[in-house]
């Protein structure tokens, strides 16, 4: 057994099962059921690591027992060492963000011109400091397979964020970065939902 399957984090954000689904409702219990407590957990590991050890860790896309993140799979090599020297330059101002969408502009800020970091990074990396300060999302993020789950149930949205209150009550039993995963781990089954 390797450090990352001993500490529970092996293929924690794999696809989803094959399992069709009748409701939104399902959806949302088989997350709480089987994905919840594998995010938190991870988010747990993060947060566990002094600020500086968890930038250089974030910031080259790897999980904290030092297998690299499925989200970060195709990071570019050369965007590893500049997003790791672009976060530690803000290494106070991330320590001192008050919310997680200052957060979220201290990260675009510092990372987002380099080639290879897309919006998927810039809120991944977010989510995993803003743990550690207990700075959430209060609306729901999307980008990538969390846009495509969103899109399957219709909605609409400008900029990079949806409010909780335009998403279908059933997922308001999650909250709005729980919503973010469940969007992207269940696109398929929306997708099959939405055509049904």
């Amino acid at each position: 057994m390797n450090r990352c399957e001993s500490a529970g984090l092996e293929d924690f954000c794999s696809s989803e099962n094959s399992r069709r689904f009748t409701s939104y409702e399902e959806i949302v219990q088989d997350y709480i059921k089987f994905r919840r407590n594998k995010a938190i957990r991870l988010l747990e590991k993060y947060a566990e690591l002094d600020l500086e050890k968890a930038i250089e860790i974030i910031a080259t896309g790897q999980l904290p027992c030092g297998k690299q993140h499925s989200h970060q799979k195709r990071l570019l090599k050369t965007a590893r060492p500049l997003s790791k020297k672009g976060l530690l330059s803000v290494k106070e101002q991330i320590a001192n963000a008050e919310s997680f969408e200052n957060l979220y502009l201290i990260v675009r800020n510092s990372i987002g011109e380099i080639y290879g970091i897309g919006a998927l990074t810039i809120y991944d990396f977010t989510q995993r400091l803003g743990y550690r300060k207990n700075l959430e999302p209060n609306e729901v993020f999307l980008h990538c397979g969390a846009a495509d789950g969103a899109k399957h149930l219709g909605l609409k949205w400008k900029g990079n964020s949806v409010p909780v209150e335009r998403i279908p009550k059933a997922f308001h039993k999650l909250r709005p970065y729980e919503i973010e995963d469940c969007f992207c781990i269940y696109k398929t089954a929306l997708k099959q939902l939405s055509s049904s």
